[in-house]
């Protein structure tokens, strides 16, 4: 669940370049002042509005907070493979509470009086 929530917090965290200076006219050209390409013809088609990086990354948020929500819920799988072998491997409590010494050893023979 942490997981998920971290994602979603960094995910939605990268989205505030939007509200960054990094949007404004100019921003770029102290970079080019040595460059024979002028900041404008390099940046002149940027623009800083809801692309479709932009939605995915907003589809994104929403289903780590949806996965988030559901970890809590989520029943764990039975193990696979060798504790699987082990488990069915253990005694098993009998149905009517009698005990195991009373009925007879595991391979059904009866016990010895």
């Amino acid at each position: 669940s942490i997981y998920f929530f971290m994602a979603c917090l960094f995910q939605g965290l990268s989205l505030l370049i939007f509200r960054s200076n990094a949007c404004e006219k100019g921003f770029f050209s102290p970079y080019f002042q040595n460059s024979t390409v002028s900041a404008e013809d390099a940046v002149e088609s940027v623009s800083c509005s809801l692309s479709t990086g932009s939605k995915l990354a907003v589809a994104a948020i929403v289903l780590y907070f949806y996965c988030m929500c559901l970890v809590p819920k989520a029943v764990p799988p039975q193990p696979v493979g060798g504790n699987a072998f082990l488990m069915q491997q253990q005694p098993q409590p009998a149905a009517d509470g009698g005990d195991a010494a009373e009925r007879g050893n595991a391979d059904h023979t009866p016990a010895a009086s």
